[in-house]
């Protein structure tokens, strides 16, 4: 069964797909290893066009997860520019959410 919910504590990798049909890869490993990678729609997909957003397509630090719930946008709190500094990245309401078995 797919969750529902997924925290900071919950290790393991995931993928998430958002309403705007993004898709967003986590790794989930603890505060120093934890990684996410997002690959947008490629155009419109219902009432929303996904956004091309810094650093697509490439993986990324990310530092906490502040909301990750079915149904609600999703809160990623990711380190973009490399250098520790967060910035916060939100997303269209969650449409999936997978655990994949390593």
């Amino acid at each position: 069964m797919s969750p529902v919910v997924v925290t900071d504590l919950d290790f393991g990798q995931y993928v998430v797909v958002t309403e705007s049909a993004s898709v967003y890869i986590l790794d989930i490993g603890g505060p120093e290893s934890s990684t996410l990678n997002r690959m947008p729609a490629g155009g419109p997909v219902g009432d929303y066009d996904a956004a091309v957003l810094r650093r697509d397509g490439e993986t990324v630090p990310l530092l906490g997860i502040l909301r990750l719930e079915m149904g609600l946008p999703a809160v990623f709190l990711i380190d973009v520019r490399g250098d520790g500094v967060p910035t916060v990245r939100g997303t269209t309401p969650v449409a999936g959410i997978e655990r994949l078995e390593k």
